[in-house]
């Protein structure tokens, strides 16, 4: 089993700011569920089966996590969703994969050689 590098202190910043413990809960099921390009593909329906609570309080809790920065993107596909989490909070992958993840979601770039013309 893989496991995911988690930046709690990135993570405590996220409970201090309006969260309640259903949305931690399924933040929580969200990272065990992440696969190696930091992906979460799953239904409202088995998040609240696993956490033993009503879809509509997790779907309400990841409309929090979104707002918050935790979850980036968000698309479906038929009855399923797939999560995007921020790399700053969480990370399942290489080491390089999670660099360029880093700088791709803080919009970062290299430049080569040190000069522009």
């Amino acid at each position: 089993m893989k496991t995911a590098l988690v930046n709690v202190q990135e993570l405590s910043k996220l409970s201090c700011n309006g969260l309640n413990a259903s949305d931690l809960r399924v933040m929580y099921s969200l990272i065990a569920r992440l696969d190696d390009r930091n992906l979460v593909r799953t239904t409202q329906v088995e998040i609240a089966q696993h956490l033993e609570r009503h879809p509509i309080t997790v779907k309400r809790s990841i409309k929090r996590l979104i707002e918050c920065g935790f979850i980036i993107e968000c698309w479906r596909t038929g009855r399923s969703h797939t999560y995007k989490l921020n790399p700053n909070y969480c990370w399942r992958g290489s080491d390089d994969d999670h660099i360029r993840a880093l700088m791709e979601h803080r919009r970062w770039c290299v430049i080569e050689g040190g000069k522009q013309d």
